[in-house]
């Protein structure tokens, strides 16, 4: 497996460089899943949250997926899987480039709506100065929420070696919700402690055949006021 600053220093060496000619677009994906077929890998991304304006268009096309074809006698797919499963188990981010528009050369499986053919791809560092565009992760800060009042955190992405666990802590009385692959809503939920004051805890693991899944995270206020602070860890299990 290639150490994330070697996989950035790779990438780097390759200089990022553009395709004389061509529109290129660069985007940073989560992988929340890396599916090998007969003749491609596919890499499916974290959906980025509703404040980044969702996964990146390109023309009419939501683009939320990436693909090779497994064909390749110069090594490129084995790279990109190499790449994708270190970002996938380490809950890292894959940078990737590709050809605007270009869905020709898509193989099976990366269909032209949702998905793109990389052309040059890395690891992006781990960096808190980077701002991660499909996560909102709480600052570790006191926050008040009054009655009724919803406060919305996430996606986090975990692979099946890693556990997600989140504390809510504070005065008062909110709520500490927890959803899968989808955002939280009152009646939909995979953890809700419900205690009577603040302090509440929610874990979750990936089993197999999963190989990740995507969290969100959600604060209702139910007394008057209360004031909580949120931690979101990625562990291992």
């Amino acid at each position: 497996m290639v150490p994330v600053r070697a996989a950035l220093a790779l990438a780097a060496a390759c200089g990022w460089a553009a395709p004389v000619g061509a529109a290129t677009a660069t985007y940073h994906c989560l992988p929340i899943n890396v599916t090998e077929r007969s003749a491609a890998l596919i890499v499916s991304c974290a959906e980025p949250s509703p404040l980044e304006g969702g996964y990146p268009w390109d023309g009419a096309a939501r683009i939320s997926r990436f693909g090779v074809d497994k064909n390749d006698a110069t090594g490129f797919a084995a790279r990109f899987l190499d790449l994708a499963q270190t970002a996938l188990v380490a809950g890292a981010v894959l940078r990737v480039q590709y050809t605007a528009g270009q869905t020709s050369k898509n193989p099976p499986g990366c269909e032209a709506h949702d998905c793109r053919r990389p052309t040059i791809f890395g690891l992006l560092a781990p960096d808190p100065a980077v701002r991660i565009p499909y996560a909102r992760w709480p600052g570790n800060k006191n926050t008040t929420i009054a009655a009724g009042e919803w406060q919305h955190y996430g996606p986090f992405s975990i692979s099946t070696i890693r556990r997600l666990v989140v504390k809510l802590t504070g005065s008062g009385n909110a709520d500490l919700y927890l959803q899968r692959d989808q955002p939280v809503t009152p009646d939909g939920h995979v953890c809700r402690p419900a205690k009577p004051d603040s302090n509440e805890t929610c874990q979750r693991v990936v089993d197999p055949p999963d190989q990740g899944a995507t969290f969100y995270v959600a604060v209702k206020g139910v007394a008057a006021s209360s004031t909580y602070k949120l931690s979101v860890a990625i562990q291992l299990r």
